[in-house]
């Protein structure tokens, strides 16, 4: 049995964290779009969510936040892959199991690490000899 196939047999597993309706939603959603191949558009999951929870959110920025949540803290989420823009297609689906859901995430891990890499540089600059203070370049305190 794969990772995911024990995954979707417990959907209706109850973490310490309240889970809301719009997280749960999400979640069921996805359950139905496993791999790659089979995944589910942005816009087309904004559509199903809109549909199931009768609501109207016009961009998909609290859909977004859900996943963000559920990959954080629901031991389903970690399964939550996304697709990124290929031919301008992106979207969202289910790892088949943890192998698969590994490969996916490379994507966030390189912004992860490009994004630590920039910090520590900026941390840098603000430190020690290399800080310039702004008033000698002529920016406003």
């Amino acid at each position: 049995m794969s990772d995911l196939t024990a995954t979707t047999e417990s959907m209706n597993y109850q973490e310490p964290h309240q889970m809301d309706d719009l997280a749960r939603i999400v979640l069921h959603t996805l359950a139905s779009h496993i791999g790659p191949k089979a995944y589910i558009k942005r816009g087309d999951l904004l559509t199903l969510v809109n549909a199931e929870m009768e609501t109207d959110y016009s961009h998909d920025r609290q859909i977004r936040d859900a996943i963000e949540w559920l990959r954080a803290n629901h031991p389903h989420g970690a399964f939550i892959s996304a697709l990124y823009p290929r031919d301008g297609e992106s979207g969202y689906f289910m790892a088949r199991d943890t192998e698969e859901a590994r490969e996916f995430m490379k994507p966030d891990w390189k912004r992860y690490n490009n994004l630590g890499e920039r910090l520590n540089k900026q941390m840098d600059l603000l430190s020690g000899q290399q800080v310039i203070e702004r008033t000698q370049i002529g920016m406003p305190l």
